[in-house]
């Protein structure tokens, strides 16, 4: 007798998705028990991340997201790795390898702002962060370091960056009492702390492949001035070698004794500082460094982070925090914490004036990131996020059996009688197809893509289509004249529900499910979203023809925040173009990526308004015109008419803007207070809904692919041991 596989629904195309039914489908054993099945609005997958190629101009890749990895993301690479193993590649096809498909950045630039009168050039200078590589590979399955290990490595790097750093600045700033002993005057009994460990063995270097080199770059004019700090910082530092590697053999005195230093650092720091933070680049980096890595360590010393979860202060705003335990206004409005925020565009409803991002949650998440990498600490995506990750996954899961729908936009989730589990979803079939099914990907320089429009001669009266305006991806857009309603039932259609669909559009489609429950009504009501922009510019000049160099040492240009708001950062991917159809006279040198937060001027509009989606991105092209007119001649002076001002838009080559305004677009928010309304993807309510996206309760709790992924995992984790056998899913990955 052969047994009856689950039926299982995935709602959505996005990382989340599609990570859950990579998982269920992962062995012939899983694939014999499950019967997985894809529903996606409109024409290709990705969610956030989708990219798409413009096939009426050279093929580019239009990105709205401009996706990174980073070297911590272990899930993300291993369903990335898994899927190239698995993937058919023909001997041309340009990207053979999970390698090929990533290009390595060690270096972030951060743009600060003195706030001197005195300060050149408005006060905006780059403050570059070198990152070491090192032999491990992402994705291996490798635990992650504990909070000491993390800890001491955080302390290793404020040591590397004294290093790097311990010279006279350009100010050629003189301290009468440099070579006072600082140490002198601390309590005597951190004294005789101090002299104990002294005298005993242990103060060697830590053996880890991020230590030994400084990852901060600083201007190091000749003169040496060690202003009295290096034996503190050294202090600091011997301390935290010699302490055992587990918080829990610490003895009672040494978190003290820590504290003690930290506090004596950044008191000495800014007494010999204050006065030239605000007008020297050397004295801020030094200040900022300091204060920033102090009140990072005295946080988690005094709040007992280190034998606590991180969650313990999710209640408080990352900056909250940080004030609490010593850092000033200097340290918190330097472009150092402004990147924290704009990495994850931590801002209510866009506004740069409301940044907000639970304090553990970011915690956490920057010693993951910064203290684990492997190999390099950014991967940027060589081509488009749908030409290296989605691409291959649907090819990988086609193989296997999942079934995909195309243009089934889910209309509404259905309760059955009790309220306890989904007993119909409503769909709107958008279009008719030709075949009755669609094969979405072409063919560019014999690399399978994502075309950045519906491939029309698959659809009926798809020339009508093309011309009448309408967007299949978009709530805004009117239905196309061909759509109908169908609906999928409990037990004939679907057995279970992954609800891999972002949480901006769940009030929309199950309203239902947000009335019945209320720890389901609290996620929906507590977990915020936020508008994003992005714009592309392809330049016939490369970044040093611009004016923009960080040295011969750099083989691919940088990933940069903190600017000018909301154009905060911008990353080089030029590495795309090479993957584009360009050639001959004219061809683009550079392709470069901006993005930052959409500021929500008012109410959200109802999808009644069509010409919303218009409307935003005229804003997002007339801020990107103001930026390039008035802001970007500072960073690249040779692209500036004159004196800073000006555009040169003969350098321009093509552009491409995006406002990313629809529910499920919008990027998720960990803001203070939120994420214990979280609901892990086991925890929806209902028997039979699994919720798989980067807004539910994961280890991480952050928007991003990295989270994604792990709560699609974990979703199909749920559903095997709801069945017959309690194997799960994740424990084939990296077979």
């Amino acid at each position: 007798m052969i047994a009856k596989k689950t039926k299982v629904a995935v709602l959505g195309g996005g990382a989340g998705a599609l990570s859950a039914a990579f998982a269920l489908s992962a062995t012939e054993d899983l694939r014999s028990r499950f019967d997985v099945t894809v529903h996606q609005a409109g024409f290709r997958l990705g969610g956030k991340a989708a990219t798409g190629r413009n096939k009426k101009e050279h093929d580019v890749i239009l990105d709205g997201a401009g996706q990174m990895f980073l070297g911590a993301y272990d899930s993300a690479f291993r369903l990335v790795r898994e899927c190239y193993q698995a993937l058919e590649k023909p001997h041309n096809a340009p990207i053979q390898k999970w390698q090929d498909a990533f290009v390595r950045h060690n270096h972030a630039v951060v743009f600060c702002q003195l706030s001197g009168e005195s300060a050149y050039d408005g006060g905006w200078f780059p403050w570059v962060l070198r990152f070491p590589e090192n032999s491990a590979e992402p994705g291996d399955g490798a635990a992650c370091a504990d909070k000491w290990v993390m800890f001491r490595l955080a302390v290793e790097w404020l040591w590397n960056v004294w290093n790097a750093a311990d010279e006279v600045s350009t100010l050629g700033i003189v301290v009468k009492d440099a070579n006072r002993s600082v140490t002198g005057d601390l309590p005597a009994w951190v004294q005789a702390r101090l002299a104990e460990m002294e005298s005993k063995e242990g103060f060697g270097p830590i053996d880890h492949p991020l230590i030994g080199k400084a990852i901060a770059e600083n201007n190091k004019p000749s003169g040496i001035n060690e202003l009295g700090l290096g034996r503190l910082v050294a202090a600091v530092r011997n301390v935290v070698r010699f302490l055992p590697d587990s918080p829990n053999d610490h003895p009672a005195w040494a978190h003290h004794v820590l504290a003690a230093l930290i506090r004596k650092l950044m008191d000495r720091a800014w007494e010999l500082l204050h006065g030239y933070v605000a007008v020297d680049p050397w004295a801020y980096k030094i200040w900022v460094s300091i204060n920033l890595a102090g009140s990072i360590a005295l946080g988690m010393l005094t709040d007992g982070l280190l034998f606590h979860e991180s969650s313990a202060v999710d209640h408080l705003d990352f900056r909250q925090w940080l004030e609490r335990h010593g850092a000033n206004n200097v340290t918190l409005e330097s472009g150092l914490v402004q990147a924290i925020y704009n990495a994850v565009f931590a801002y209510v409803n866009g506004d740069p004036e409301k940044g907000n991002l639970a304090a553990g949650t970011c915690l956490g998440a920057l010693l993951w990131a910064f203290c684990t990498y492997k190999g390099s600490v950014f991967w940027q995506l060589a081509a488009g996020a749908g030409d290296t990750v989605f691409a291959p996954l649907y090819a990988v899961l086609k193989k296997r059996g999942v079934k995909f729908r195309f243009f089934h936009k889910v209309a509404a989730l259905s309760l059955s009688p009790d309220k306890k589990a989904i007993s119909a979803i409503e769909l709107v079939e958008q279009v008719k197809l030709h075949k009755g099914s669609y094969d979405p990907l072409i063919m560019v320089n014999n690399l399978p893509c994502w075309p950045n429009e519906p491939l029309y001669d698959q659809i009926v009266d798809g020339d009508e289509l093309a011309l009448s305006g309408v967007d299949l991806e978009s709530p805004y857009s009117p239905a196309w004249k061909d759509a109908k309603r169908t609906t999928l039932i409990s037990g004939l259609d679907f057995d279970e529900v992954v609800l891999g669909i972002s949480i901006g559009a769940i009030p929309y489609i199950a309203p239902e499910l947000v009335l019945e429950n209320a720890a389901f009504r609290g996620m929906i009501a507590n977990v915020g979203t936020v508008q994003t922009l992005s714009f592309q510019l392809w330049l016939n000049k490369t970044l040093p023809e611009v004016g923009f160099s960080l040295g011969s040492q750099n083989s691919v240009g940088p990933v940069t925040t903190s600017y000018v708001m909301p154009m905060e950062g911008w990353s080089d991917l030029s590495s795309h173009l090479k993957y584009e159809s360009w050639g001959g006279e004219g061809a683009p040198q550079t392709l470069v990526h901006f993005h930052g937060p959409l500021e929500q001027l008012g109410p959200t509009s109802p999808f009644s308004d069509v010409g919303f989606p218009a409307k935003q991105k005229a804003r997002v092209i007339s801020l990107a015109r103001k930026y390039l007119e008035n802001d970007v001649g500072r960073i690249w002076p040779l692209a500036a008419k004159s004196e800073g001002h000006g555009f040169r838009w003969d350098f321009v080559v093509t552009q491409h803007h995006s406002a990313n305004v629809d529910p499920s677009d919008r990027v998720v928010l960990s803001s203070a207070g939120s994420l214990r309304h979280r609901l892990a993807p086991g925890e929806s309510g209902f028997t039979n809904l699994v919720l798989a996206g980067d807004w539910v309760k994961t280890t991480l709790n952050v928007g991003c692919i990295e989270a994604a992924v792990e709560a699609g995992f974990e979703a199909a984790g749920v559903l095997t041991r709801r069945s017959t056998q309690t194997e799960s899913p994740e424990s084939h990955l990296g077979s």
